[in-house]
């Protein structure tokens, strides 16, 4: 049985549930994390500062002291993390096969048929398969 404040007296402020409450900048730090997970793979430098963006300002809203104290991982964190991990992945990506990218681009750019940017997609297929040395079958996603 728990003891009610009565009409003179003042009640003792309730304990935050397990886990803590978001504050809005863990909200907010949450939201940069999703956006910089979303934009990694198609615009990575974006993904990188936004996937930043969400694990700083998760730290700094932890030191916070209006905001309950947590310990452990916030999902701010988690996701911003695996932002930058798929951020640092498409650079990588990207500065690796710059100059086979480059070269299928201005092929394409003097295509003026199918048969032509298809020729385009194997000249880049088979750059691919020397630069990794790979089986001479191997199938290369070349585009939608």
């Amino acid at each position: 049985m728990t003891h009610q404040a009565g009409p003179g007296e003042v009640q003792a402020p309730q304990a935050p549930p397990p886990g803590g409450r978001r504050g809005p900048a863990s909200r907010r730090a949450l939201w940069l994390a999703i956006g910089g997970l979303i934009l990694a793979v198609p615009f990575w430098p974006l993904g990188l500062v936004l996937g930043i963006a969400g694990i700083v300002t998760e730290i700094r809203a932890r030191r916070d002291p209006a905001v309950p104290a947590r310990r452990g991982l916030s999902a701010s964190i988690v996701v911003g993390a695996c932002a930058v991990l798929v951020g640092l992945f498409a650079m990588t990506s990207w500065i690796v096969l710059a100059p086979e990218l480059s070269d299928r681009q201005s092929c394409l750019d003097g295509a003026n048929t199918v048969a032509d940017k298809k020729a385009c997609d194997d000249a880049f297929s088979r750059q691919i398969i020397d630069k990794f040395d790979l089986p001479p079958d191997t199938k290369v996603f070349t585009g939608f």
